[in-house]
């Protein structure tokens, strides 16, 4: 069943072609209702059951095999519209399909549709600029027209297209060998040197490409190539040069190209998220979110920016108004991101901020070491622990269990200096002044300035490195503390009188 519920999900509003003339094609559209409205919860004894059915029952059988068929025929097949469907992924599978056919067809001598679903294959191809799809329908078009189906001027035409599609999809081959290095490199983030001595080898490998090929996939693709070059410089007007470059080069194609410009519209938005414009960067984001389908991978990543973009701007309630979307459909990449927000949404709680977050990861039952523990597990290359250890000293200040802060604190200053950044390592040495001047306001203030005042020569290489604004988390732990010092030495047991 589980296998059904992933087909039922990934073909979504999609159409799904069920004869339903048959018993078993009406069975299967009770099952398939039955399964879409409870999906990850069914098992195949429960929809069984529903149906009013054995579960071991031929019916119950024919109409599973019956449903998982269709399911697979609708996610590779065009829907019950029309052939010159603009939606791209009806089209994609539309052309694939075709060519799928014929080469099945190219085995039966004389056919009479090879060529023609061939030739549909590759005009739908061309049209929509599957390059893949474009290159290997004109490679069986030229091989046939040479061979068996003879025909010299279509041969010759065919050739040449042949040979141009293979050209194009070996340098886009290249281009996004270049991008996939770029996402390593942004994984591993090494130090500033070696990542401008990487874009500059690639940006010269690249840049020949770019002025001997003029096509729609290739431009986009490079456009991608030039806004992660900028991303891994930490160049953030240059993403935003290049995000609009790319918006633009969109725009001015025709209304059904129109929708590749949403990653360039997310770029742009994490690029004014890192250059401080988070009322502008919230405008970009939001616009992109209602184009998108709710729940889908895209979606919850642009909701995980918008996320990021209110905890920024010190929108904390909007920041946990748009928390609860991710939080309804998450999914396993969005879980690094989910336990950072949600640890600063308790924090938040407890400042008085925002509203109850009970319920939710993080509540108050949750002990963020517990947290802490799963994710250093889950993602032990990440540097974004930090922030769990930040709210966690946070906590243990607002409760006044200064023993348990200083721990945390001990903590935090056994981090690397390379694991974090210059920000992060300013904010932990003004941290470390709290149980130095007694927990004392106006003296932790004091002795603290000087950091503060490097803080603002720096900011932040990476999104996640800072969610709520360091200086602004100061002034919440600034406002745990008193006018009255605390004794900053650990409390002594008492001696039994003898």
């Amino acid at each position: 069943m589980y296998q059904l519920a992933v087909l039922i999900q990934q073909l979504g509003q999609g159409y799904l072609p069920l004869d339903l003339s048959l018993k078993e094609g009406r069975t299967a559209l009770g099952l398939y209702t039955y399964v879409k409205r409870n999906l990850g919860t069914t098992t195949k004894e429960k929809a069984a059951t529903h149906l009013g059915l054995a579960s071991d029952s031929v019916m119950f059988l024919q109409s599973l095999a019956y449903l998982e068929f269709s399911l697979l025929n609708g996610l590779s097949a065009i829907s019950n519209a029309p052939k010159g469907n603009d939606d791209p992924e009806q089209a994609s599978r539309y052309v694939w399909k075709l060519i799928a056919v014929a080469k099945r067809q190219s085995l039966v001598a004389d056919s009479s549709v090879l060529i023609p679903y061939l030739k549909e294959a590759f005009k739908q191809a061309e049209r929509h600029h599957f390059t893949d799809a474009s290159r290997v329908s004109v490679e069986l078009l030229a091989l046939l027209r040479a061979n068996r189906y003879y025909e010299k001027s279509e041969y010759r035409h065919y050739r040449e297209k042949a040979t141009y599609y293979r050209e194009l999809c070996r340098r886009l081959r290249k281009l996004k060998s270049a991008v996939n290095h770029l996402d390593l490199l942004e994984r591993s983030w090494p130090p500033l040197q070696e990542r401008e001595v990487a874009v500059s080898f690639l940006r010269g490998d690249m840049q020949r490409y770019r002025e001997a090929t003029n096509n729609l996939r290739f431009n986009l693709t490079y456009l991608t190539f030039e806004v992660k070059c900028c991303f891994l410089l930490a160049d953030y007007s240059g993403v935003i040069a290049k995000a609009h470059e790319a918006i633009d080069f969109c725009l001015s194609q025709e209304e059904r190209f129109h929708y590749l410009q949403s990653p360039y519209v997310a770029s742009l938005s994490y690029a004014l998220l890192q250059t401080d414009n988070y009322a502008e960067g919230l405008v970009y984001a939001k616009k992109l979110l209602s184009s998108q389908d709710a729940g889908s991978f895209q979606y919850l990543k642009t909701v995980e920016l918008i996320v990021l973009l209110s905890f920024r701007s010190a929108d904390f309630q909007q920041a946990s108004d748009y928390f609860s979307l991710l939080q309804r459909d998450l999914r396993t990449q969005q879980w690094e991101s989910y336990v950072l927000f949600s640890a600063y949404l308790l924090l938040l709680n407890k400042a008085g901020k925002i509203e109850d977050v009970s319920g939710r990861f993080g509540g108050s039952k949750t002990k963020l070491k517990d947290s802490l523990t799963a994710f250093t597990t889950s993602y032990p290359d990440s540097h974004n622990s930090i922030h769990l250890l930040l709210a966690q000293a946070f906590l243990e200040l607002h409760r006044r269990r200064y023993a348990n802060y200083r721990r945390v604190l001990e903590a935090l200053l056994s981090i690397q200096p390379n694991s974090c950044s210059k920000r992060a390592g300013l904010l932990i040495s003004a941290l470390a002044i709290l149980p130095e001047q007694a927990f004392h306001r106006v003296a932790v203030t004091r002795h603290t300035l000087k950091y503060f005042e490097k803080m603002g020569k720096h900011k932040a290489d990476r999104p996640l490195e800072e969610i709520i604004p360091f200086e602004l988390l100061w002034e919440l732990f600034l406002d745990l503390l008193g006018m009255k010092r605390v004794s900053a030495r650990k409390p002594r047991t008492k001696s039994t009188q003898s």
